[in-house]
């Protein structure tokens, strides 16, 4: 099998037919051996060998030979034809090859006139030539021979003859789907504020009123419709002739893909890995094809397989991910060793998994649907073997398609900005914002940023602001989540996850299920630290769920909480970092503050938390004029002569502008205590209390009376009256009007 690399070349609409017929005769069968009037000599089939090694130089030689020995040879004037077409460039270069190049194939057309691979070749070099209406006439006759006389060739010389044919009609339809009819000359292209910012500078200063002005233009895409029969008819035809054709597969592939007509890129893609199940191209777009669908598993497994099918480079291609950095962490990946390469790509997909509940990573998944597309959509043989790479292809890859794409004539259209004939692409990904500019010659693969456009300087400043953008395929709900730290019981730390999970907002169908789970990682590889899953039936009440997790001691750790239906609509997430400390062992302390509706000791004496049962707020928000409770543990105490604890309590409950607020204490334990209110609109009350553990709980019901809704931060301050250490810890929080929804 060729490397992908060589498939990508394969798009070169000059490539040789001499490759193809490589594959079916690379020697001559023995009948043949002998020279004759109308049988090819030694030297036919060692210059083609030569060609198959890509000793270009030899084989031309041989061929040049065959052609004077055996001016009759319409083979010899063919093959030599051919590669001369191959190797000759562009306009305006290589004009002696070029000359030659057609001399050679009209006098093979003397010889066996009619016959589709000398029209073909002959048509294609019209076409590098930009002759483009003999091109097509010739093109046509070829088309037309093939379907008279299928059997005038082997099987894979007549499929990557139906190849060319295609691709040379893809590109009247790569030039003319998503055209409109706007004259540039009625398109302000300057304005006094832009003189700076070159052509289309309407584009960025006023984005709105330019993308205004092009979706109004008239429609003319559908006119390459009939292009685009043509060229699907002929790729099925290669591939009817090769069913292992890659090139044709995927051309085939791509266009079906892009034009949503998903069931026939099915079929394609499952009748391409049957064929060919060592090309990794089959793979990668049924991969695509699998995304496309919504079917998850089925692309991950699709795209694994193309990778591990893959050539190393090629492989390594598919895994790149400096497009997606910003250029000061685009230099690092750059310059790393392949292993820290690959460290860094695993890293970077770690992180940016959008929910961990599944079983694929939905980021990953959609990087990939945009490579495999860009190197396929974009293949650009003056530019190498990745469509990615190209100009259009990196902007694909790191933004996604476009909302909108419009295509404007050059040449006659363009009195005001006197450039050849082609085409300006507009790329928009928001109504409101620029958009990148790109720039074609007719007929020609080649698509690069427009000059004196701005585009290129737009790319390189998006880069740094947003090196990347993920489009998911669900819909993101923040669930409300309070995270609070304690002393451990078995363990040095326990943190606590009190998250309301809002079942109807997530489910899409009626008797759903609900899984939620959460996820904990160390922050600098992104390694599991710890996951726990559960599943419920949903509600039409959100259902409040609590993780308690017992810790070790490390550095801060990243969390995600996440909650999704069975059948995904919408997915609820919450991320943040929590510090893995443990409470200090040798000096007093305090647990985080509970926000709860209630409070309510379950034993005579309570030792902890697990000792209450606790009506934790999972918001931010208590309903205006409603009491609430507030839990905390104190660690650390000292115990006096008598082995009892003594310390003093303050509450202060504060406004948004740091003034007290006067709280009222409606019970603590059950027990009425001696309060004293302080001139600081603070409470103070002492304990005293035998140490029975490693903590005393502590809990009290307050009331805010009156208050005018707003922020308020609880705080509460512990004093050891035997060491005299002091401990703070505080909570801030929203007084709400009832109505309001939480937060």
């Amino acid at each position: 099998m060729a490397a992908p690399q060589d498939h990508f070349r394969g798009v070169a609409l000059g490539i040789t037919l001499l490759a193809a017929s490589l594959l079916v005769s690379p020697a001559a069968p023995a009948a043949l051996q002998a020279p004759g009037p109308e049988r090819p000599p030694e030297a036919y089939w060692e210059a083609l060998r030569a060609a198959g090694r890509g000793d270009t130089v030899r084989a031309l030689a041989l061929l040049r030979q065959v052609t004077r020995e055996h001016p009759k040879l319409a083979e010899g004037w063919g093959r030599l034809g051919q590669l001369l077409a191959q190797k000759a460039g562009g306009v305006g270069t290589a004009l002696e090859e070029r000359l030659e190049a057609e001399q050679a194939l009209r006098k093979a057309l003397e010889l066996e006139p009619d016959h589709p691979r000398y029209l073909t070749a002959l048509g294609l070099l019209m076409r590098k030539q930009q002759i483009y209406l003999d091109a097509r006439r010739l093109l046509n006759r070829a088309e037309k021979e093939l379907r008279e006389q299928p059997g005038s060739m082997e099987a894979r010389e007549r499929a990557e003859l139906w190849y060319q044919l295609g691709l040379f009609r893809e590109d009247v339809y790569l030039d003319d789907r998503n055209l409109i009819s706007l004259g540039l000359n009625y398109l302000p292209v300057q304005t006094p504020e832009c003189a700076e910012l070159g052509q289309f500078c309407l584009n960025f200063t006023r984005p709105r009123r330019f993308n205004e002005i092009l979706s109004h233009a008239p429609d003319l895409s559908r006119d390459a419709e009939d292009e685009w029969e043509d060229a699907r008819d002929a790729f099925r035809e290669a591939l009817r002739a090769d069913p292992t054709h890659s090139g044709a597969f995927r051309r085939l592939a791509i266009h079906l893909y892009d034009r949503g007509e998903l069931k026939e890129m099915g079929w394609v893609c499952e009748a391409f890995v049957e064929a060919a199940p060592g090309d990794p191209w089959g793979y990668l777009l049924l991969g695509l094809w699998h995304y496309a669908a919504g079917r998850d598993s089925a692309a991950a497994a699709a795209f694994q397989e193309g990778l591990r099918k893959s050539p190393p480079a090629f492989a390594d291609h598919l895994r790149d991910v400096e497009s997606l950095l910003r250029p000061d962490q685009a230099e690092g990946y750059r310059d790393a060793r392949p292993e820290g390469r690959r460290a860094a790509e695993e890293l970077l997909w770690r992180r940016s998994d959008p929910l961990y509940l599944t079983g694929e990573n939905e980021r990953w998944l959609e990087h990939m649907a945009r490579v495999v597309y860009a190197d396929v959509m974009f293949e650009d043989p003056s530019e190498g073997p990745y469509g990615a790479a190209t100009e259009p292809g990196i902007i694909y890859v790191r933004y996604g398609p476009p909302l909108h794409i419009w295509k404007v004539r050059r040449g006659s259209e363009t009195a005001s900005l006197m450039t050849p004939g082609g085409r300006w692409i507009f790329w928009n990904y928001s109504d409101s914002l620029p958009n990148f500019i790109f720039e074609k010659l007719l007929r020609w693969r080649h698509v690069s940023h427009g000059l004196s456009t701005y585009s290129k300087a737009l790319e390189e400043e998006s880069r740094k602001r947003e090196p990347t953008t993920y489009r998911p395929t669900f819909a993101y709900v923040s669930l409300p989540l309070r995270v609070a730290r304690f002393k451990g019981v078995t363990s040095p730390l326990e943190i606590d996850f009190y998250a309301l999970v809002p079942a109807e907002t997530l489910m899409s169908v009626r008797r759903d299920t609900v899984e939620a789970g959460l996820f904990l990682f160390a922050p600098t590889e992104h390694r599991t630290v710890l996951e726990r899953r559960v599943r419920f039936a949903a509600t039409t009440r959100p259902r409040p769920l609590t993780f308690q997790v017992p810790l070790e001691e490390g550095d801060s750790l990243f969390y995600s909480l996440e909650a999704r239906p069975h059948t995904v609509r919408a997915a609820g997430v919450t991320r943040g970092s929590v510090a893995a400390r443990p409470v200090p062992a040798d000096r007093l302390s305090l647990s985080d503050l509970l926000l709860a509706e209630r409070v309510e000791p379950l034993v005579e004496d309570p030792r902890g938390r697990r000792d209450f049962r606790i009506a934790v707020v999972r918001t931010d928000t208590v309903p205006l004029g409603l009491p609430f409770a507030l839990y905390w543990e104190v660690y650390g105490l000292r115990p006096g002569a008598d082995s009892l604890a003594r310390y003093e309590v303050t509450l202060r409950v504060q406004g948004a502008d740091e003034k007290g607020v006067l709280a009222d204490i409606l019970t603590f334990f059950g027990r009425a205590l001696g309060l004293a209110r302080r001139e600081d609109l603070s409470l103070r009350w002492e304990r005293t209390t035998p140490l029975t553990g490693d903590r005393s709980p502590e809990y009290v019901e307050v009331s805010l009376g009156a208050r005018t809704p707003g922020r308020y931060r609880a705080i509460v301050e512990v004093r050891d009256l035997v060491s005299g250490e002091t401990a703070t810890t505080s909570y801030s929080f929203a007084w709400v009007e009832p109505e309001e929804k939480p937060r």
